[in-house]
């Protein structure tokens, strides 16, 4: 070969190789600068669409379950409301003294109560504790504490002690409608409050 010819077919190879190092350069500068950010941002856009969903699923359950909620406070709010009737009020327990006093009259029975106070530390629950003195024929007294169990409250007996009245008790003038054979009961209850 010529070496004219040759010259210039090393000049044109020198030159594709040039032409081919700068198309490879600007290339590796495209794919830096341009493609691997554009890349690098729809990697942040999917990881955030994939978080936006995952949200928006949460949230949805979240609405379903407040909506359950919602229902089930609905379908059981009388429940709800009976279940708090089931404490006394703390702070005026009235309302469960008369309770009291209602039952024993009709269950014609003698009844004297005396407040203990109010109890935190023994049991879960906040409560107010009775001493309640009765006096009558056992079977009423039997109904009083069967009426005590069924009672609207939420009420614990912590002790009971019987005893029969006597020819000397019943001349007491709290006792004078009663008869010898009849008992006088003690019993110590515990209401919890709300």
């Amino acid at each position: 070969m010529d070496p004219k010819k040759k010259r210039k077919f090393l000049s044109k190879v020198k030159g594709l190789y040039i032409a081919l190092s700068v198309f490879l350069a600007i290339g590796l500068l495209l794919i830096i600068l341009v493609i691997k950010p554009l890349f690098q941002e729809v990697k942040e856009q999917s990881e955030e669409l994939v978080l936006a969903k995952t949200e928006g699923a949460q949230l949805l359950k979240k609405e379903k379950d407040i909506v359950e909620i919602r229902n089930v406070f609905t379908r059981y709010e009388k429940d709800f409301e009976k279940m708090e009737n089931l404490f006394v009020d703390s702070e005026n327990p009235l309302s469960f003294i008369n309770f009291l006093e209602k039952q024993a009259a009709q269950s014609e029975i003698f009844l004297q109560i005396s407040s203990l106070g109010f109890e935190v530390k023994k049991t879960p629950w906040s409560s107010l504790s009775f001493q309640i003195k009765t006096a009558g024929p056992l079977k009423n007294f039997l109904r009083f504490l069967g009426r005590l169990e069924s009672a609207p409250y939420l009420i614990q007996m912590v002790n009971l002690n019987l005893k029969m009245l006597e020819e000397g008790d019943i001349k007491r003038e709290e006792f004078k409608n009663f008869s010898e054979g009849d008992i006088q009961g003690f019993v110590l209850i515990r209401v919890f409050t709300r």
